[in-house]
């Protein structure tokens, strides 16, 4: 068991037809609590019955809900809708998660955290964004600090991308948002920027159901999929999926070729159902360990 923190929002994700916790971070603190670690979910909620039931949810699960602070801005929510297979997601503004706080708590957790995630989409507030950056820097000489960009329009810039490259071990992009990344940032080689300039240390593209791609300044690699039934599922929270599958086989140092096939296969399984929490077989979880 690892000591794992994850930086960012909680909120309800609203569909048409039902609701469930969400929040990339809290995703990937679930996923990763579900892999065997001691997830720490570092967030804020309000005071309304949005937020007793998302804390619940975390207690259900073994997450701690020590640092997930209180606000008096009301529980994130996003509303969420599909054009195709296609997620559209619509954030409400002044959310709690736009409040999270520097404290003596998340001080004293930095040094301990053995890996830490966070992405764009949680530092769109002075504040949030403040906090994520100390938390960053407090951590130990050894931390893996994981960048899942999760690009949001409006909420990120060539500004906020450029501050959390320099933050960041391990930056993972779709297909899309490398394209764009590299548009913002003005470079025809977005993979050597990251390496030269920013020093990341590994660059992973995700490729839907293609599979996914690593890059690093000694590895260029390709993994596919393996075909999955995804008629009763969709994308909300695949990705997040992913890099938590990957979180868990970097700190046990696994070779990249079975990380990646191991993290295909785990966001396959939240793609064949609906909505970014899942259950998983146990099977499922053992083949993926």
């Amino acid at each position: 068991m690892h000591v794992v923190a994850s930086l960012g929002e909680i909120l309800t994700d609203r569909f048409p037809d039902y609701e469930k916790p969400g929040g990339a971070p809290c995703n990937v603190a679930y996923n990763l609590s579900v892999l065997g670690h001691q997830a720490h979910l570092v967030s804020a909620t309000g005071r309304d019955d949005s937020a007793e039931k998302l804390r619940g949810f975390l207690r259900l699960h073994g997450i701690s809900e020590k640092h997930v602070q209180y606000s008096d801005k009301p529980t994130g929510v996003v509303d969420v809708e599909f054009k195709g297979d296609e997620a559209r997601y619509t954030i409400r503004k002044n959310s709690a998660w736009d409040e999270i706080r520097w404290t003596p708590e998340l001080a004293e957790l930095a040094p301990k955290a053995e890996a830490v995630c966070f992405s764009t989409l949680s530092r769109r507030s002075k504040v949030s964004d403040a906090t994520i950056s100390s938390f960053l820097d407090s951590v130990g000489e050894n931390c893996i600090r994981i960048l899942d960009a999760n690009l949001r329009p409006p909420w990120y810039s060539a500004e906020v991308l450029k501050r959390s490259f320099k933050q960041a071990d391990v930056v993972k992009l779709n297909e899309f948002e490398y394209m764009d990344t590299a548009e913002l940032l003005e470079t025809d080689s977005l993979h050597r920027m990251l390496f030269e300039e920013y020093g990341v240390g590994m660059l992973i593209i995700t490729l839907g159901k293609k599979g996914s791609r690593l890059i690093s300044p000694k590895e260029d690699s390709f993994y596919p999929v393996l075909p999955a039934d995804v008629t009763q599922g969709d994308s909300v929270g695949v990705g997040d999926a992913f890099i938590s599958c990957v979180t868990h086989h970097l700190l046990k140092k696994t070779p990249h070729r079975e990380m990646m096939r191991k993290a295909n296969l785990f966001a396959a399984a939240v793609a064949s159902r609906k909505g970014a929490i899942v259950s998983f077989p146990k099977q499922l979880i053992d083949s993926v360990l």
